[in-house]
């Protein structure tokens, strides 16, 4: 996705996927727990295998991928391939599905750890 277009990443490692695009730890980042009504969750699956092999390194084409995606249909999510961790995937939804359908159960910040950016 790219910089200026705004989306929301629902994933247990979103951390690392974060840390691969940030030179800085964040200071004001904070964790959603949302509600989905199930009738309104069916993400469009990325298709890995029709996507060259070095894909996880080329940054302008996921970014090109999840652009194209959210300007055609920005309320439905998109369902792809971790770059970070090969076997986990993430859910990318827009600003306008989450309006649209999603609840905030809570809201907490996170206090990310300091040796990430160290490495």
């Amino acid at each position: 996705m790219s910089v200026a277009r705004p989306i929301r990443i629902w994933t247990a490692k979103a951390i690392l996927e974060t840390r691969v695009h940030l030179l800085r730890i964040p200071v004001d980042y904070v964790r959603l727990t949302i509600e989905i009504p199930d009738v309104f969750f069916h993400p469009h699956e990325v298709n890995v295998r029709g996507l060259d092999t070095g894909w996880r390194l080329d940054t302008p084409l996921t970014r090109r991928i999840g652009d194209t995606h959210f300007s055609s249909t920005p309320l439905v999510p998109l369902k792809a391939p971790s770059v970070v961790v090969d076997t986990e995937w993430n859910i990318l939804f827009s600003r306008d599905y989450a309006i649209a359908h999603a609840s905030i159960v809570n809201r907490e910040p996170i206090m990310m750890d300091e040796r990430l950016w160290s490495i």
